[in-house]
């Protein structure tokens, strides 16, 4: 509201998170604003899905370990999330042992992976659109239960695929409120 009528046209994209009342607040005063839904809210979503499904696949694994294996277990679960270059070369090696005690886990972090790669690559909205079609379908014949976020993924599908327009993010904003969070 303090924006001039001028200044307000001038704005051609705005970054939202998929809440209701800020999309809703800028469809009313950004006229020939196009939404971005920022790709860390996006990957958040994905992420919180993946994890639910990760605790489902390693809930009877964890139920069987002793005090001692289970603290191991729970290292191996923090190189699980990590980006696989920045693993060290035990962290790999303690990640894939994981893996061929609970193979649907390594199709998870797969999964995982493909999802960042997309975001990280695609050149377009359009073969953005068609890569994360395809991750849904692999999702499913996999039996993998993230249906949560593709409901989501549908109902901002526009607002997120207008990220790849431009690549543009609120990274930064997001880090300083994160940041103020902690303090």
């Amino acid at each position: 509201d303090r924006l001039t009528e001028k200044q307000r046209q001038q704005i051609k994209t705005h970054r939202v998170d998929m809440g209701s009342a800020y999309p809703a607040a800028c469809a009313l005063r950004l006229d020939n604003s196009r939404p971005v839904t920022d790709r860390f809210h996006v990957a958040k979503k994905f992420n919180d899905q993946v994890d639910s499904q990760r605790k489902k696949f390693t809930r009877e694994y964890k139920a069987k370990l002793n005090q001692a294996d289970r603290k191991v277990f729970r290292s191996q679960m923090w190189a699980f999330r990590r980006d696989p270059q920045s693993l060290s070369a035990e962290e790999k090696q303690a990640l894939e042992a994981l893996f061929e005690k609970i193979p649907t886990l390594k199709t998870l972090y797969q999964v995982r992976l493909r999802f960042k790669e997309i975001f990280d690559t695609a050149p377009d909205r359009t073969k953005a659109a068609r890569w994360l079609r395809e991750l849904r379908q692999q999702c499913q014949d996999l039996g993998l239960d993230l249906k949560p976020f593709f409901e989501t993924y549908d109902r901002w599908k526009t607002e997120i695929l207008n990220y790849f327009d431009a690549r543009q993010t609120s990274a930064a904003v997001e880090g300083i409120n994160n940041k103020a969070r902690v303090i």
